[in-house]
């Protein structure tokens, strides 16, 4: 290095990578519950093996962006976006119709409307400023 020549100064991280990053961990978490969820909606009464393969069927849309997610990809975060709405739906009908399964309806429910905030919030704070 030249003697005239200074150090590039060393960047603190910016709020918006902050708060992406916790956002991402909200995502992360969010995605963990619903898989729990989902396997204890189904395993829980009697695990069969019919039952089981339902159970990776229905993980399916939380299991294809996980890598993605992992790795913050905006790009999967914002198709992600759209593999919360069949589990919202399958939470708020069986909140309503099923009474038996109201505590799980509503976990799944709640799981998938954090989730959602998540991927937004996480779209929302990672994006480029403006110039």
């Amino acid at each position: 290095m030249n003697a005239t020549m200074t150090p590039a100064p060393t960047r603190e991280p910016s709020p918006l990578s902050i708060w992406s990053s916790r956002w991402r961990a909200v995502a992360v978490v969010s995605m963990v519950v619903q898989i729990v969820v989902v396997v204890a909606w189904l395993l829980l009464p009697t695990p069969t093996v019919a039952r089981s393969v339902i159970a990776l069927i229905l993980c399916a849309p939380l299991l294809a962006p996980l890598l993605g997610i992992l790795r913050a990809r905006r790009y999967t975060y914002k198709w992600a976006t759209l593999c919360v709405a069949p589990y919202f739906v399958v939470g708020l009908t069986e909140a309503v119709a099923n009474p038996s399964a109201r505590m799980l309806a509503g976990a799944l429910l709640a799981g998938a409307l954090t989730w959602f905030a998540a991927l937004l919030g996480f779209l929302r704070t990672s994006r480029e400023p403006d110039l």
